[in-house]
């Protein structure tokens, strides 16, 4: 298969983004992604969840992290 994109983009890169989120299930955050966020120190849990929460601040997709 080639390996060259021919095609006229219709989207900016935010709506590409928008697009991808939602397509892979929007806010709804995977319990084996949550499940792996409490492997590490308190300190490299609680930065984990502040990357995924910023990248929903970004989205402007609220993603809810319930905590044990």
């Amino acid at each position: 298969m080639d390996q060259r994109d021919f095609h006229c983009p219709t989207l900016t890169v935010k709506e590409t983004l928008e697009f991808a989120h939602a397509c892979s299930g929007g806010a709804a955050v995977p319990q084996r992604v949550l499940d792996s966020l409490e492997n590490g120190s308190p300190e490299e849990n609680a930065q984990a969840k502040a990357v995924i929460q910023s990248v929903s601040h970004v989205l402007k997709a609220p993603v809810v992290i319930a905590t044990p």
